[in-house]
């Protein structure tokens, strides 16, 4: 087991700093980067609740001397954690540096803008329209 966790926090941080890099790449907002990482860091911290409860309770019901294996699993899981919650974090702050604030312009009221009567060249080509006289 302390095999395969080390394995895992190994591609955790590998692909979860490549999942944070696309995201800079096609989203701007930060809000919305963070949005769509909370499920996933939520469903981790979750899991490794779960796996910590499991080896605490495994450890305290046994009397065997493997105790040093579950505090170094429990370890192994403190530092997942640790990795999901700095790439979550430097996720948000390193694009927040990135992106300039835009402010809005200034509002101003709405003219009202009266349309012009002035001849252009392609006006003064046309003919008028026929006069008729009345008699």
């Amino acid at each position: 087991l302390p095999t395969v966790l080390k394995k895992s926090q190994e591609t955790l941080a590998q692909q979860l700093e490549n999942v944070v890099t696309q995201m800079r790449l096609y989203l701007d907002n930060t809000a919305t980067q963070s949005i769509l990482l909370k499920p996933v860091s939520r469903k981790l911290y979750r899991v490794m609740e779960d796996m910590k409860k499991q080896i605490s309770e495994n450890a305290n019901g046994d009397d065997d001397p493997s105790s040093s294996s579950s505090s170094e699993l429990l370890d192994i899981l403190n530092n997942l954690e640790t990795i999901v919650k700095t790439t979550v974090s430097s996720s948000n702050s390193s694009n927040r540096a990135a992106v300039p604030t835009v402010s809005a312009p200034p509002t101003t009221e709405a003219t009202t803008v009266a349309p012009t009567t002035e001849t252009t060249s392609a006006d003064q080509n046309v003919a008028p329209p026929p006069t008729t006289e009345a008699t």
